[in-house]
């Protein structure tokens, strides 16, 4: 129906004419399948709404992917699902924004706060295309003031970077899998941990502290933990209103 981008310019969902409320929307349910009081069970409407004013002839695109992760991430999934590299406009030319996406904090930026640059790093990227001089660069500076990264006792390297944020999935994996067992108090301390574990480390709207963020909500939902659930959904629309258009 619609190709990939990464920002896409609409969205799709389904409607079933029985749990939406918006009249505009009840109204195609009525004109496309009948009054509700006549109608015999149907398929939902596939419905596709334009979330920014559309220009004459603008291709209309969906997002196949989660937008809330980095290129390498999005590309990887894209690759493995649909078996296709994404030249998407936010793949090819990536938005001042998206740095923060993989954000490791710099020095000065934990000491002062003066600072609001990030060393960047996407563990999903190969490092093929990095120049010579990069790769002999291996500790994470910050692209703004050139500080090296906090990590540990010294600078993050890309190897302890990367093997740092898939220790961190690992426990995302292991908070959701705790929340699908229902143990819903072992899925809040992992996340919780972490999130205490990172803040120092990443800056606030990388991937990793995101998806944190999302499990120690869904976590404190069903604890009752209400203080924790706005204060987790407040940082995180925060970020996904600067990243996700």
């Amino acid at each position: 129906l619609a190709n990939h981008a990464c920002d896409p310019n609409c969205v799709a969902s389904f409607l079933t004419g029985d749990d939406d409320d918006d009249d505009e929307l009840s109204r195609m349910w009525e004109e496309t399948r009948g009054r509700k009081e006549n109608r015999k069970p149907l398929k939902p409407l596939f419905v596709m709404r334009a979330t920014r004013p559309l220009k004459k002839r603008e291709e209309v695109t969906l997002g196949y992917v989660e937008l809330y992760s980095s290129r390498g991430e999005r590309r990887a999934r894209l690759k493995k699902t649909k078996g296709f590299l994404c030249l998407c406009a936010r793949c090819l030319d990536p938005p001042d924004s998206d740095r923060f996406l993989t954000g490791w904090l710099c020095r000065c930026s934990v000491a002062t706060a003066g600072c609001p640059g990030v060393a960047t790093h996407d563990a999903f990227e190969a490092n093929e295309h990095a120049s010579i001089d990069e790769k002999e660069e291996d500790v994470l500076r910050c692209v703004s003031c050139g500080a090296e990264t906090v990590f540990l006792n010294g600078g993050a390297s890309r190897a302890s970077a990367s093997s740092a944020e898939t220790v961190w999935r690992g426990v995302i994996e292991r908070a959701r899998d705790a929340a699908r067992r229902g143990d819903h108090s072992l899925s809040f301390a992992l996340a919780s941990e972490a999130l205490r574990e990172t803040k120092t480390v990443l800056h606030d709207a990388h991937v990793v502290r995101h998806e944190l963020r999302l499990a120690l909500a869904a976590a404190a939902e069903r604890l009752e933990k209400w203080t924790d659930v706005a204060d987790a959904c407040a940082a995180t629309t925060k970020h996904m209103a600067r990243v996700v258009s």
